[in-house]
């Protein structure tokens, strides 16, 4: 280990203590943080995320992957945009001739996601209160006592401690652009634990339509059981459909998939698609 991996690992130690001594003392609290953006970020202390962002941030590599990736005036959907940090920050990337449209069903998480877009006067982002899924209408929805852990489903997540379920509106991404005319879409985030394959099966129209299409997307495999299918199968889907597939790795670069294996899903679970 380097002196520099030494001091950076006893940080880690240090902030995870000191997050541990803040929640017990205000178990409720909701922190700001400070993004990469230059945006901000108010989040429940006590949470997975509050804990990684307390630690030194969180997805970094992601978050710099979307920074990267958008230019000003692109149409953004966030699709499980939870508290939105990344809405906010892609919001912030694209400027005010661009749009985010985030989509988030829960009710705790869709307050919690329009007061960042209000700390951080944003007039380019739409929040709809709805699930994406492969039909229009109506689902039971798991709110997990960690609403990054909410989905369609319970899943096979081990910290997904399900209290309770909210009867939630569905939409298809096909459905949602026809409707709303959108002109395009430059960039597509998923994070819907577990229900991505629903997503995508929903966009069958976007995803022939729209060239180039950019999808950062999660799938692990922990999740996906519950939805009938696995990281596997659902990867090869996708390179049989013409899309190429990239994970991200933790500097921000990209290593393309061209033969899906049991690594994928396990042992690193966000990837990128582009038609």
């Amino acid at each position: 280990m380097t002196p520099t991996e030494f001091v950076f690992k006893a940080r880690r130690r240090l902030l995870t203590y000191l997050w541990r001594i803040q929640t017990k003392l205000t178990p409720n609290k909701l922190a700001e943080f400070a993004l990469p953006c230059g945006g901000r970020f108010m989040y429940p202390l006590n949470s997975a995320i509050g804990k990684t962002m307390y630690a030194g941030g969180f997805e970094n590599a992601e978050l710099a992957f979307v920074r990267h990736s958008l230019q000003p005036g692109a149409v953004v959907i966030d699709v499980g945009a939870n508290g939105g940090i990344y809405a906010v920050t892609a919001a912030r990337q694209i400027g005010p001739t661009g749009h985010v449209y985030a989509f988030e069903p829960a009710t705790a998480e869709v307050a919690i996601l329009r007061k960042n877009v209000e700390i951080n006067n944003l007039t380019n982002v739409t929040v709809i209160e709805s699930a994406v899924s492969h039909e229009t209408g109506t689902a039971q929805f798991a709110i997990a006592d960690d609403g990054a852990l909410n989905s369609l489903a319970q899943t096979g997540h081990p910290d997904q401690h399900v209290t309770k379920w909210e009867t939630v509106k569905t939409i298809t991404l096909d459905d949602f652009v026809r409707e709303t005319s959108i002109p395009r879409v430059d960039f597509l985030k998923i994070d819907v634990e577990g229900a991505e394959k629903l997503v995508l099966d929903g966009a069958k129209e976007l995803l022939a339509s729209v060239t180039p299409l950019t999808i950062l997307f999660e799938s692990m495999t922990v999740n996906v059981g519950a939805f009938g299918y696995s990281v596997r199968d659902f990867l090869q889907e996708l390179l049989a459909q013409g899309l190429s597939i990239s994970f991200i790795n933790d500097n921000g670069t990209l290593t393309a998939i061209t033969e899906v294996d049991d690594r994928c899903g396990r042992d690193f679970w966000n990837f990128v698609a582009r038609n």
